[in-house]
């Protein structure tokens, strides 16, 4: 039975020939910064990757202030890192919480973004008796208007 018909049915497109970012690591890291992040009660969360230090942060502003989470590219906290050139999208954050759940199962994560700013989050979950699973969720990046004030907050994080 189904209870609910999307309006919009068609798939996010990911640009697999053109990723500009490919991180693999454990689940619940992102887990951890995403729901550190939403102390500040963002409107927005801002992914910056880079092949130089900083090499992955996660930043948010809100009313109640601003943080940022960074993480190194040592191979016990990031087992992938390809990220050929520094990119910076900015996503809606309720929309990220909303995978939060499957964050907190997953004992994995695969982060992908393409040129187009889409931002794919693929959760490897271990079903016992059953083996593993994977749950996939994809966002397009937020484009600022004009007259809008995220440009700053990008700058902010380069």
């Amino acid at each position: 039975m189904v209870t609910y018909e999307p309006e919009y049915q068609e798939e996010i497109p990911l640009q697999r020939d053109a990723l500009t970012l490919k991180i693999i690591m454990r689940s619940n890291w992102l887990h951890d910064a995403v729901n550190e992040l939403s102390s500040t009660s963002p409107a927005r969360l801002t992914i910056a990757a880079s092949p130089l230090a900083p090499y992955l942060v996660l930043s948010s502003n809100g009313p109640l202030g601003s943080a940022a989470v960074e993480f190194s590219k040592d191979a016990q906290l990031l087992e992938t890192f390809q990220v050929p050139k520094r990119t910076v999208n900015t996503y809606k954050h309720s929309l990220i919480k909303m995978a939060t759940r499957a964050m907190s199962s997953a004992s994995k994560v695969s982060i992908r973004g393409d040129e187009q700013g889409v931002l794919s989050l693929q959760f490897m979950i271990e079903v016992e008796g059953v083996g593993v699973s994977f749950v996939e969720f994809r966002f397009v990046p937020f484009l600022a208007e004009d007259g809008d004030d995220d440009r700053e907050s990008e700058e902010e994080v380069s």
